[in-house]
């Protein structure tokens, strides 16, 4: 999967740059001069000139944001659903969660799917499922069966849509609590706008953190769950890609 072209290129990177590039011209708005506010208000009427400059700054952003990765905006989600649902982040369980997959496996499937685990998916006796292993089994997958595997990289896409978006949202708040000390430091104005973006934006991101974890495992599941339905190919050896048709892209590596 590319994630700089096409619908995920758009998802992923494009909007949530925008939104923080409205965010930011918000800001500037609010603190430049009589001459910049004229200026951000003559792009805001017309609407070439807008998409002119905010398509590219927005995707530069959004590529800023991606690099950011989904390893923190995980663990801070897991920090919180310790919370309110302990089941689903146990503590020092981190992306692919090997541990609360293996809970689930024994508690709700049928035992050779727990076989499956033990033998396949994890690597060794003692080594847990890591990113290496988790990118191998995505890249074999991808190979395999690609129209199934498009099931999990639509589920990543969302992710990462998701995670660029809480980033987003995060860098905002911060830019608008600069904004609004500013105007009660200088001018002792008290502008209910920005109390109104403000509570929305720490809404959003309480929803965000409280339910990416739930995210993040519905992608791991997504491949655990294809590698089982392949299983045949794992256990008889290192699995080959068809040697008929197209080759299939191998999806994009998250070593966060």
């Amino acid at each position: 999967m590319n994630p700089f072209g096409g619908l995920y290129g758009v998802l992923e990177i494009l909007l949530p740059g925008l939104f923080l590039f409205l965010n930011l011209s918000l800001c500037v708005y609010w603190w430049t001069d009589k001459t910049g506010k004229e200026l951000i208000e003559y792009f805001a009427g017309h609407t070439g000139q807008d998409i002119i400059v905010a398509v590219p700054v927005g995707y530069c952003f959004g590529i800023a944001l991606r690099l950011l990765r989904t390893r923190k905006a995980d663990r801070w989600s897991g920090r919180v659903l310790r919370r309110f649902d302990p089941g689903f982040a146990l503590k020092g369980d981190e992306f692919p969660y090997a541990e609360l997959i293996k809970k689930r496996t024994i508690a709700y499937l049928h035992p050779d799917v727990k076989k499956f685990y033990d033998t396949v998916w994890t690597p060794g006796k003692h080594i847990q499922p890591n990113h290496v292993s988790f990118d191998f089994f995505k890249t074999v997958l991808t190979s395999i069966d690609p129209k199934s595997a498009a099931n999990f990289l639509t589920a990543e896409a969302l992710v990462r849509y998701v995670a660029n978006t809480f980033y987003a949202l995060l860098l905002s708040l911060m830019l608008l609590a600069l904004v609004l000390a500013e105007q009660l430091l200088f001018t002792r104005h008290f502008p209910p706008i920005l109390i109104a973006l403000m509570a929305a934006y720490l809404v959003a991101i309480f929803l965000i953190l409280r339910n990416f974890r739930y995210l993040r495992l519905y992608e791991v599941e997504k491949v655990f769950n294809l590698a089982f339905h392949h299983r045949r190919h794992f256990l008889a050896g290192c699995p080959l890609a068809p040697t008929t048709g197209s080759a299939a892209t191998s999806p994009d590596e998250d070593r966060d």
